[in-house]
């Protein structure tokens, strides 16, 4: 009967329980990993700005006539205007002497001087206000379609 002054107290305090934790403050949380962890960088994808010249295509309403394979193709079966898929090897051989360049330079600022075959003088000139880089970068765009 001698235990029995001991296990007096340790009952007492069992019954008790233990005290309530207090919860940490917000975004203070435990947090619990297991293994080794690391640091994770942040990927970004990056894009090309859109082709200038692509965009004075369709600002300019040259999409509504022309159109380029994958770029502005139609979906009706009329044919307004030359299809500029190849303009750029095409350019070439339409008005000798004449480089591809400058004969797609010529179609944009006078489009009546030269006139496909098939087809009636319906363009009209650039819109006025357009700049010099505005035609520069429209004519470097028509070249990239080969």
């Amino acid at each position: 009967m001698k235990s029995i002054p001991f296990l007096v107290p340790l009952l007492i305090l069992l019954a008790c329980g233990s005290p309530t934790p207090t919860p940490p403050p917000p975004g203070l949380e435990p947090t619990f990993v297991v293994g080794p962890t690391y640091a994770v960088q942040p990927t970004f994808a990056v894009t090309p700005p859109p082709d200038p010249g692509r965009l004075i295509f369709f600002s300019q309403g040259c999409a509504a006539c022309h159109t380029i394979a994958g770029i502005s193709d139609t979906t009706t079966d009329a044919t307004i205007s030359p299809d500029l898929t190849n303009i750029a090897t095409v350019a070439a051989t339409r008005k000798p002497p004449l480089a591809a360049e400058d004969y797609i330079r010529e179609s944009i600022q006078s489009p009546e001087a030269f006139v496909v075959a098939g087809f009636k003088p319906l363009m009209p000139a650039l819109a006025e206000g357009t700049t010099e880089r505005e035609l520069e970068d429209l004519v470097d765009f028509l070249l990239k379609q080969q």
